[in-house]
């Protein structure tokens, strides 16, 4: 009985999430150098970017963080209390191994890392225990049904166009500030 209740529950959960992607713009943003300057893709420069103590906040579609490429960053809408899931994609376009080990957000109790799976007729969600390799030359998506962020207890209200930041933590080098924008399911 307790087994098919957790089914219901798990099912509710993620179908209640509305598994469905959102398109992304086509904006790329390259850090310079020195400065907090971004170029994007037609050749305009802007400042998009804040320092905070070590961490630097990016507002991009596509952000350079060393020899990791992070895109495609988005979010469910989500309610006071309640969870939401964040996704995006990250490449390792250097030669050496980097582990995410962790995020956080000031707008939520936790965030925790979550793998969605399939056992036969049983799906199962659950945090994910080990650091995240991001392995030379390899993409690891954070999509609907698989790997994603879990913003557990939010402090406010996420409706679509809305937007904030999560800090994302890696094991070699310094956290970096992504900008989070809800979208429609």
């Amino acid at each position: 009985m307790r087994r098919d209740i957790f089914v219901v529950y798990m099912t509710t959960l993620v179908l209640g999430s509305g598994m469905i992607g959102c398109s992304t713009n086509d904006v790329i943003v390259n850090e310079h150098e020195h400065g907090n300057v971004h170029e994007h893709e037609h050749g305009n420069v802007h400042e998009h970017e804040h320092d905070i103590s070590q961490t630097k906040v990016h507002i991009s579609e596509m952000v350079k963080h060393g020899d990791l490429n992070i895109s495609d960053v988005w979010a469910r809408p989500g309610f006071s209390g309640g969870n939401t899931a964040v996704y995006m994609s990250l490449v390792n376009v250097g030669e050496e191994a980097e582990y995410l080990v962790g995020a956080e957000s000031d707008i939520c109790r936790a965030v925790e890392i979550h793998q969605i799976s399939m056992k036969g007729d049983v799906m199962t969600m659950l945090p994910v225990s080990e650091d995240i390799a991001l392995l030379p030359d390899q993409m690891v998506q954070f999509i609907p049904g698989d790997l994603h962020f879990m913003m557990i207890d939010l402090d406010e209200d996420l409706t679509p166009k809305n937007d904030f930041q999560i800090e994302l933590r890696f094991k070699k080098s310094v956290p970096v500030v992504v900008n989070v924008m809800v979208s429609e399911p």
